[in-house]
């Protein structure tokens, strides 16, 4: 009999919780009397990684069972949704094996939390982010947040009602950030017992408003009495994000379909039999592949001055370049991808050029955004975004939001970027969380410091790429390329394609990184 894993979206508003229950729509209840309906009225049971509370939403639920009627994984998909209340989507589908379950084969999860803050809630908000009536202390919020990483015992914060063995946890992810007046926060840890996100959210909003010291909410937790922790936020501005179960689907005999993906086997259908960069491919080795590929994008005014060009014309050529590296990072399956477009010193350029770089940026976004969706790529912004021009902002905000649920390639674009100043804004910004917490600054460690950097949470690059053969790394990531492999070539960026980066790739497995070490004999 058929396994299924089905990766699950759902709107929370109308369901009493994801778990089926006696009394009360739940979205178990509407996906179990969905699938019944494919094997005419038998029962089927699913079982799902985690119960969300009544009001929560989630953007990657995942379920599992077995049915007695051979699907495909996109046959699958198609017809849930065609069954499913208009509530309730499948968004992917994948046949595993025997041994694959929903919740205990489950490495970790991440949910996301949206509070707007300030005396009013705009109406049409009201169904899905919480609300704090008030503004919220950015630094005590962020240090709040930060408490909550490693790992505790976090009885404090459970719901009366959970049934689990330990209140230990161990959270690998807590960050807090503002989008406008609404605070986003995302957490990710290896089990979240019941209310856990919704507590921790109260925690912050209890430190934020000066309700509660840091040290204070500190005590509480390690109280590990409910009593001592401040009230829960409302369940309607929690989304269960993702599920990481380590890629299953990958594993040899898994099948995955649903949202169309740049995959794997999409690049090698597309690299003509017996050419060149076909040998790069299959040269390639995919368990050794880079986690994080730093493109220090140079030549676009060379190009065009070769060309008896604008060099407005060469920004605009490298724009293919750029698509064509994405989703080429995309199929191979990277983690990361950080491309330098801008910099702090480009300022200085004359006028007509940056405003051109401005308005090609909005136009890439404007265009490629739907792409990025479809094919589950991120897209964030480091740099100091805040000083580029408003209606530029208002397009990046937008990438960053429509995207954000996304979990595959994560495309960083370095935007008013510049390495010493993401350093001397990072160093800042922790001196004053050590000073506001009263710690030892002897404390401060390279991983504290990392913490703070705009990639926070991010691996550090293995494989740094420059073009048009310029021997310098222009300021770029200087904290985190400290043991970057650094590959140039004479390509100039608006000729750089698919077949540059399999080289990079093929060429950096062919060296030994040994970290300071010495190499094996």
């Amino acid at each position: 009999m058929p396994h299924y894993r089905v990766t699950l979206a759902y709107d929370g508003t109308d369901f009493e919780g994801f778990q089926a229950q006696a009394r009360g729509r739940t979205v178990q209840g509407a996906l179990e009397a969905a699938l019944s309906q494919l094997v005419d009225g038998e029962p089927v049971r699913v079982a799902g990684a985690g119960r969300t509370d009544a009001g929560a939403h989630a953007l990657g639920q995942t379920v599992c069972f077995r049915l007695e009627r051979d699907l495909r994984p996109a046959e699958m998909v198609r017809a849930l949704n065609g069954l499913l209340p208009r509530d309730v989507r499948a968004r992917e589908a994948a046949l595993v094996g025997p041994e694959f379950h929903a919740r205990r084969s489950a490495l970790s999860k991440l949910y996301r939390y949206e509070l707007d803050t300030g005396p009013v809630q705009l109406p049409t908000r009201r169904r899905y982010p919480g609300h704090a009536p008030c503004v919220l202390e950015v630094a005590g919020v962020e240090a709040a947040a930060a408490l909550y990483r490693g790992r505790h015992d976090f009885a404090s914060l459970a719901s009366a009602g959970g049934n689990v063995k330990t209140t230990v946890r161990t959270v690998t992810r807590s960050e807090a950030r503002y989008d406008g007046e609404t605070l986003v926060y995302e957490v990710e840890a290896d089990g979240f017992l019941r209310k856990m996100v919704r507590s921790m959210v109260g925690g912050l909003v209890a430190v934020g408003s000066g309700l509660v010291s840091v040290e204070g909410l500190r005590e509480a937790l390690h109280a590990r009495d409910r009593r001592a922790w401040p009230a829960p936020a409302a369940a309607r501005g929690l989304t269960l994000v993702h599920i990481d179960y380590g890629d299953p689907g990958s594993a040899p005999g898994a099948t995955i379909a649903g949202v169309p993906s740049m995959a794997l086997q999409d690049l090698l259908e597309v690299v003509p039999a017996g050419s060149d960069e076909r040998a790069l491919v299959e040269a390639i080795d995919w368990t050794r592949l880079p986690r994080h590929v730093a493109v220090i994008m140079d030549g676009n005014g060379r190009w065009a001055t070769l060309r008896r060009k604008r060099r407005v014309e060469g920004h605009r050529a490298g724009i293919d370049a750029v698509r064509d590296v994405v989703e080429t990072s995309a199929r191979l399956g990277l983690e990361v991808l950080t491309l330098y477009a801008f910099s702090m010193e480009n300022w200085k350029r004359p006028q007509m050029e940056v405003q051109t770089l401005m308005g090609l940026l909005k136009h890439y976004l404007r265009r490629e955004l739907e792409t990025l969706l479809r094919n589950n790529i991120r897209f964030q912004v480091i740099g100091r975004m805040e000083d580029l021009p408003p209606d530029v902002q208002k397009e990046l905000h937008r990438g960053i939001e429509r995207t954000r649920a996304s979990t595959g390639l994560l495309f960083n674009i370095a935007l008013n970027y510049g390495g010493r100043a993401e350093i001397k804004d990072a160093v800042q910004r922790l001196l004053a969380d050590v000073v506001a917490n009263g710690q030892d600054p002897a404390s401060i460690t390279e991983e504290s410091i990392s913490s703070y950097l705009y990639t926070a949470g991010q691996p550090d690059p293995d494989l740094l790429i420059r073009t048009s053969g310029e021997m310098r790394i222009s300021n770029f990531l200087l904290w985190q390329i400290a043991y970057a492999e650094i590959w140039v070539t004479e390509t100039l960026w608006p000729d750089f394609r698919r077949k540059h980066l399999l080289q990079a790739i093929a060429d950096y497995q062919k060296r030994e990184r040994r970290y300071g070490g010495i190499g094996a004999a």
